[in-house]
């Protein structure tokens, strides 16, 4: 019998979780620390949550929270789960939705107030609001009808460093 249950602490609705003694690649570790910062999975959570920031700073209030739910269920679609470490057993468990979705609207706020005025600037200037520091807001702009079609990229998404990412590897979550 099995009873190292460890709970999901996010949703109390759910059964228990199975414990996780070793966190894949695709992973998101709740904590602090270069280990947890270094982890495969929290370096491409960061970016996902990078190259969302800019249309998160601009949509209402109400559109918000979907953002930030669509991230979790990016990595969660791709086998990526939300892990926080029990300290007593040094066991990981699933954090939920709930607190996932919390955690991942707090990182979409951090610097928001930054990029706001780096997008007002931008706009003030050239009077061109689509892509500001790597933010890409052309979904707020632009008005899609069924016969549009989502314009071509060079195939890389901005990231926080100036380089891209393939976009093979930002929506492989690899």
């Amino acid at each position: 019998m099995n009873q190292n249950y460890a709970y999901n602490v996010g949703d109390n609705n759910e059964a228990p979780a199975v414990p996780v003694i070793a966190p894949t690649c695709r992973d998101v570790l709740n904590g602090r620390g270069q280990g947890v910062q270094r982890h495969p999975g929290n370096e491409k959570y960061r970016k996902l949550v990078f190259v969302n920031k800019g249309l998160y700073a601009k949509c209402p209030k109400t559109d918000k929270i979907k953002i930030s739910r669509g991230i979790v269920a990016a990595v969660r679609e791709l086998g990526g789960r939300f892990l926080e470490m029990d300290e007593r057993t040094q066991v990981y468990y699933d954090i939920g939705d709930k607190k996932a979705t919390e955690k991942t609207s707090q990182a979409l706020r951090e610097g928001l107030s930054k990029i706001r005025m780096q997008m007002f600037q931008a706009e003030e200037t050239s009077g061109n609001s689509t892509n500001i520091a790597g933010y890409d807001t052309s979904l707020l702009t632009a008005s899609m009808t069924s016969e549009t079609t989502v314009p071509a990229s060079n195939g890389t998404i901005p990231q926080p460093n100036g380089k891209g990412v393939s976009q093979e590897g930002y929506f492989g979550y690899s």
